[in-house]
């Protein structure tokens, strides 16, 4: 074992630049990330996205989340909600953070499909992704009133 190397999860954030860059819209803008991977466990669809990458972004902002990758057989319906996975190492059995919408409902994976960009709210903080981009259709009774 080489006593000189520094394991990944102790890089700053300038030595991951270089090896893991983030494209911006406009060079200086919104990040732009994509999936990497996507798992099915249950009843849930994790996309995992590349964590050298997310750990260069700020504790706040916003970010275009590119879905690159098809779920399962079957987990493209409503009874399927949708998280994102940042860490490399993930505890077993977990399914990462839930992505919610604009109002706040945890998003389903017949809304997030393949080739999808998706404006995303994060907070590392707090632990939160939400789509800011995705409002779900008002209810035909609450139109009325």
């Amino acid at each position: 074992m080489n006593p000189w190397y520094l394991p990944k999860s102790q890089w700053t954030n300038q030595m991951l630049s270089r090896q893991y860059p983030i494209k911006r819209v406009n060079r200086n803008g919104i990040p732009e990330l994509r999936t990497i991977a996507v798992t099915t466990t249950g009843s849930i669809v994790t996309y995992t996205v590349c964590p050298w990458r997310f750990k260069q972004l700020c504790n706040d902002g916003l970010m275009l989340l590119r879905i690159s990758q098809i779920p399962s057989a079957g987990a493209g319906s409503a009874a399927f909600t949708v998280s994102i996975q940042t860490s490399a190492n993930p505890p077993a059995g977990s399914t990462g953070t839930p992505l919610v919408d604009g109002v706040g409902n945890p998003m389903t994976s017949n809304n997030v499909v393949n080739g999808n960009w998706l404006l995303v709210r994060f907070d590392k903080c707090e632990g939160t992704f939400q789509v800011v981009n995705f409002f779900p259709a008002v209810a035909a009774a609450a139109a009325t009133e």
